[in-house]
């Protein structure tokens, strides 16, 4: 019994044995698996951190890319002669002329006031230059200084005055835009080129523009424009005083919308049509015009249409109180009056009828000119014919006088010529002595040319080629 029990016992050791070896090697087997995930686990963890890197080396590489086309643009826009903020900010910039502003030179000051309302007038103003030194792009900026003093502009135009029937006087501007300062102290004329060259708008009605010329002043100058600007009692000489005949109505177009200068012969009805409403308005002699926007002007026999929109706004229009036909003399008007009645006498008793038999004539000696043209035409084109066939047909004979100096060759071997020892004075004989026996002549040329010194000479050349005979 004490037997079985213990095989019993040894069978159940055996047993438990095994499964601790089994328990062993599942451990082993784990352990193994574990090692196996911890690379894995390593090696994903290695791949994210690598996606991160490249996510952050692309992030970098795309945002350096916007900057280089950010700083190219710049620099282009610097070539162009634009500030743009990414290079100095609206508020660094206001800063920065805020420093500036009490160093200024006396009487000089900024175009704005430096402030952030005044920012984007300032870029609009400011004229960048970008250099490239050691490496580094620096940017200069150039800002215009004004005058403390403020000058008004004034567009100059002339407006006839009736004297007589048809008959009207101006005077012509000397230049086209007048600047006087706010204290009629100090002015200056320019022309319409110096203008559009020099003058630049900054703001709704205000010009900034460069000095190209002096600055004079007003109770010393004896300019016609400045002269009526002053007083309205006296015309100076200055002034180009001009007489017009007028034959029909004229209309010039003032900047400010829908506003004419007119000058008619003779008394014009102009209609008015505004929306529902229409008017007859008279007009004679000379003045201005102006309408509302939603109004149209006709009349007769002409339209008013503003086909020029101007952007530059005008404030208001100035025309002195001045009566031109109280300086003119009456004299000049009736000298230029019998000077135009004397060129109508010259002109108008003309025989019109005369000047038709004339033209007749005219014309009828064109046609027997362009017949005569085309007899004259076929004789001439007959006689280059001729010409030119003979200048070719001598070309080709001189070719064929060339060509019959050309060189004779034989490249085989002559046989021996018996009659060589007979003489024959109608033949060249020629006799070649070798100086070894064993050479023979394999090839003779003869070359026959004429002489350059006597055309009418000529002259052979004779080439021998001498080879050694081979021995069998």
């Amino acid at each position: 019994m004490q037997e079985e029990i213990q095989k019993k016992l040894v069978s159940q050791v055996d047993e438990i044995e095994k499964k601790l070896l089994k328990v062993d090697e599942d451990i082993k087997e784990i352990n193994k698996n574990i090692e196996n995930n911890t690379k894995r686990i390593n090696m994903l963890e290695l791949k994210l951190q690598l996606n991160s890197i490249s996510i952050d080396f692309t992030f970098l590489l795309t945002q350096f890319q916007t900057e280089q086309k950010t700083l190219f643009q710049v620099i282009k826009n610097a070539n162009r002669g634009d500030l743009d903020p990414y290079v100095l900010t609206p508020l660094n910039l206001v800063e920065m002329l805020e420093d500036i502003q009490p160093n200024l030179p006396e009487e000089t000051k900024f175009p704005f006031y430096p402030n952030i309302e005044n920012a984007h007038k300032l870029y609009n103003i400011i004229k960048p230059s970008v250099y490239l030194y050691n490496s580094k792009i620096i940017f200069i900026l150039q800002i215009p200084l004004v005058n403390s003093k403020t000058f008004t502009l004034h567009k100059i135009t002339s407006l006839p005055i009736p004297v007589r029937k048809n008959v009207f006087i101006f005077i012509l501007p000397q230049e086209a835009y007048l600047m006087i300062d706010n204290n009629y102290y100090e002015y200056m004329l320019m022309s319409s080129n110096n203008f559009n060259d020099y003058c630049e708008e900054i703001s709704k009605s205000k010009f900034l523009c460069k000095q190209v010329q002096q600055i004079s002043f007003v109770h010393s100058s004896t300019e016609c424009e400045l002269t009526i600007f002053k007083s309205t009692k006296e015309l100076p000489d200055s002034c180009n005083k001009r007489i017009m005949l007028l034959d029909k109505p004229i209309f010039l177009q003032l900047q400010q919308p829908k506003t004419w200068i007119y000058a008619v012969p003779e008394s014009e009805n102009l209609i008015l049509n505004c929306g529902k409403t229409r008017n007859t308005v008279p007009i004679e002699g000379s003045g201005f015009l102006h309408v509302n926007e939603f109004c149209s002007v006709r009349a007769s026999n002409f339209v008013l249409i503003s086909l020029v929109e101007y952007t530059k706004p005008v404030e208001s229009n100035y025309s002195p109180p001045f009566n031109l036909t109280k300086f003119l003399d009456l004299s000049e008007l009736d000298e230029f009056e019998m000077k135009i009645s004397r060129y109508e006498q010259m002109i108008l008793p003309f025989d019109f009828e005369k000047l038709s038999k004339i033209s007749y004539v005219f014309e009828g000696s064109k046609q027997k000119l362009a017949s005569l043209y085309y007899i004259l035409l076929v004789p001439i084109i007959i006689l280059v014919f001729v010409i030119s066939y003979l200048v070719y047909k001598k070309k080709i004979d001189a070719r064929n006088i060339l060509n019959s100096n050309k060189i004779f060759s034989r490249n085989r071997e002559q046989p021996p010529d018996n009659s060589l020892n007979e003489p024959d004075h109608e033949k060249l004989q020629i006799r070649v002595k070798l100086n070894k026996k064993n050479d023979e002549i394999k090839k003779i040329s003869v070359h026959e040319d004429q002489s350059t010194t006597d055309p009418d000479s000529e002259y052979l050349t004779v080439r021998f080629k001498v080879k050694k005979r081979q021995k069998y």
